[in-house]
């Protein structure tokens, strides 16, 4: 029945010890509940598993690939032990690691218990029990630490490093997002805490030279990313904060991510706190669910958006109510008839940047796609250009980072079409100074929404919308704006707006003060307060 079984999440809480991880069948995917019983073994003792749904893991393994099993900490087996997975009457399946299981690692002092994981050269999953309290967490950590020495394994220099620094271990604060710019939550929560929260011993990583390195540099305690104290600062981190994936901006490039992740961050328990960069209205099962991306917290500004993250990411309580760190400056400073165009970007079209080694780069036929088709179609239209000059509006195209490289082919900068480049201007900036905001599917509609500027939101692409569903809510049916479908319904609602003077309709005003939580620019101070209840 199965090719594999792997663990993805080792956790405990009040005296039990959790295991939760996927299965990869063999011929067909688990798109129901099977029937036959599933156990985990581990050494010689056998606990009753139970079958779940892994939303993350439906399109390749099926809905029902998941299992998780309860044990009481008084009934784990002593010792180091491996684990196995049974499904009825079958033979046994050795359980292997995942790279998840070293982000959703908890271990340590459970009562009078200490617990280690880690994984065996063939990927087989041991836990290693030991009484004994405080003191025997000790000796697992030492011992953790003389094995990565001796076996030499990745990053074994720096847990050397961290074994002789224990004065370093402060509880630190490490901040960051795009390692060349400081414009999203990380940078605006930095600034926060350097203003009003200078107890907290924190420091913002971006690379040296950058754009975001001279913005943030006269804050204090700014760091280059890829220097010794980076690296230093990451080993000891108590909490790592990122509007991005941290396992790709949150290390040093020089440093592998697989291998921070399994032999860093579980030694040096690193909290790991998603700042988010925009609301998330759009299924991200796949890549921010808990059980792949192993978060310990997660921001949210909406309470819908915040149960769809409990339940649908599979977050439950590790979900807070805070609003976004940057929607705290969000400041309108229109500059008259600007309409501000911010389309997102595809996967299939470009390498993107955070692949290890990679720079964005388009891939063959993006000029044949129908994302090239729909872009070209809409900043080339008669209609829309004539507008332009009949009422004198200006547009000015701000590229996802992804996809700059690609949009000079769309169509040539003009009198009154402007190209803007992230690296060179920030995006809140200018998107305060927008009096119509046009996007297809980016996230920071929201934001615009947030600054009371009209929306149009061109939803042209059936198969990215098929991707991201189900949604937590449907902004055909409670978004903050007209939703088109085509070039022309699209330029036909942005000259509606160019000619009734960029006026946002009532309708939209009562939405946007229905779905935002929070309007009193405290975001920030509420998301120190929910990482300090952490503790």
């Amino acid at each position: 029945m199965l090719t594999g079984a792997f663990i993805d999440a080792v956790t405990w809480h009040e005296g039990i010890l959790r295991i939760e991880g996927h299965l990869r069948p063999k011929s067909s995917i688990l798109d129901t509940r099977p029937e036959e019983s599933i156990e985990v073994a581990i050494g010689d003792s056998k606990f009753r598993a139970t079958w779940c749904v892994r939303n993350d893991r439906a399109a390749r393994n099926g809905l029902w690939c998941g299992f998780a099993v309860d044990v009481p900490v008084r009934d784990w087996p002593h010792g180091s032990n491996g684990l196995a997975v049974l499904i009825g009457s079958a033979p046994p399946v050795t359980a292997l690691k995942t790279r998840a299981l070293f982000r959703n690692d908890r271990l340590g002092r459970c009562g009078s218990f200490a617990f280690d994981v880690r994984a065996a050269a063939d990927k087989r999953v041991i836990i290693e029990r030991r009484a004994g309290g405080a003191a025997a967490l000790r000796s697992l950590h030492l011992r953790s630490d003389v094995r990565a020495v001796l076996r030499r394994q990745p990053l074994w220099r720096w847990r050397l490093i961290r074994l002789l620094t224990p004065w370093y271990g402060r509880r630190i604060w490490l901040l960051g997002e795009r390692h060349d710019t400081a414009q999203d939550n990380g940078a605006r929560l930095f600034q926060f805490i350097r203003r009003e929260r200078r107890d907290l011993l924190a420091y913002y990583v971006v690379r040296r030279n950058s754009s975001g390195w001279t913005k943030m540099r006269p804050l204090g305690r700014v760091i280059a990313t890829d220097s010794f104290r980076h690296k230093l600062l990451l080993v000891h981190a108590t909490y790592l904060l990122n509007a991005f994936d941290m396992d790709v901006y949150g290390i040093p490039s020089s440093w592998k991510r697989h291998d921070y992740v399994e032999f860093i961050r579980p030694r040096a328990g690193t909290r790991r706190i998603f700042l988010q960069h925009g609301v998330i209205y759009r299924d991200l099962s796949a890549i921010v669910h808990r059980l792949s991306a192993g978060y310990d917290l997660v921001l949210s500004s909406a309470e819908s958006e915040r149960a769809w993250i409990a339940d649908r990411l599979g977050f439950g309580d590790r979900v807070a109510l805070t609003g976004l760190a940057r929607h705290d400056t969000l400041r309108p400073d229109p500059e008259p008839r600007t309409i501000v165009f911010a389309p997102t970007w595809r996967s299939d079209l470009v390498v993107p940047s955070y692949r290890e080694g990679a720079a964005p780069t388009l891939l063959p036929g993006f000029e044949d796609s129908d994302y090239f088709t729909f872009m070209a179609g809409f900043l080339n239209n008669r209609r829309l250009r004539e507008a332009l000059d009949a009422l004198d509006y200006r547009i000015r195209i701000l590229p996802h980072y992804e996809l700059r490289s690609g949009f000079e082919a769309v169509v040539g900068a003009t009198d009154r079409l402007t190209y803007l480049d992230q690296l060179t201007v920030e995006f809140q900036d200018e998107l305060a100074k927008a009096t119509i905001f046009v996007t297809d599917y980016s996230s920071t509609l929201f934001d615009a929404a947030l600054l009371g500027i009209p929306v149009v939101a061109a939803h042209f692409d059936p198969v990215f919308e098929a991707a991201g569903k189900p949604q937590a809510f449907d902004l055909r049916d409670t978004g903050f704006g007209p939703v088109t479908s085509a070039v022309e319904d699209t330029v036909d609602a942005v000259i509606g707006y160019m000619e009734r003077g960029a006026v946002r309709e009532d309708i939209y005003d009562e939405r946007v003060q229905s779905f935002f939580e929070f309007h009193d620019q405290q975001n920030c101070a509420r998301i120190v307060s929910a990482i300090e209840q952490l503790e």
